[in-house]
């Protein structure tokens, strides 16, 4: 057993500099195995622009701390300044499983500004804070 005490506080400054930038790289990369880590979003579609979802993940490490939740454009070069930070971390319980809510935005999302469209996709990422940390992914499917 280790040292204590919560996190859920912590703001992103409070993370090493180099990480973030990393982190976002990271969940781009695409596999054809089916991820460890699952994030579903509720509802799935007819999203509107402000609204909290729910966010449901399994598959992290068990008690897993700070994990990031972030909303990031779709893109296959995705980067730090495509992501939103503005959402506290959370913290995987015994099992690996997250529980959180997040509000949505159509965008500008990040300092590129992107805005999510149907053909500029938007996603919900819970990644761990370190290269090539565990993260999953989940489609933003905003309604008409």
């Amino acid at each position: 057993g280790g040292g204590s005490g919560g996190s859920a506080g912590k703001s992103l400054q409070t993370l090493p500099k180099a990480v973030v930038p990393t982190t976002a790289v990271d969940m781009a990369t695409t596999t054809t195995t089916e991820p460890k880590q699952r994030v579903t979003l509720t509802p799935a579609s007819g999203i509107t622009d402000g609204q909290t979802v729910q966010v449901a993940a399994k598959g992290f490490k068990p008690n897993a701390k700070s994990l990031l939740v972030i909303e990031c454009a779709d893109k296959p070069d995705s980067g730090a300044g495509d992501c939103d930070f503005g959402h506290p971390p959370v913290d995987a319980d015994a099992t690996g499983n997250v529980a959180t809510t997040f509000t949505v935005s159509k965008g500008p999302v990040g300092s590129n500004k992107n805005m999510c469209t149907a053909a500029q996709r938007c996603l919900i990422v819970i990644t761990e804070a370190a290269p090539n940390g565990d993260n999953g992914t989940a489609p933003i499917v905003f309604g008409s």
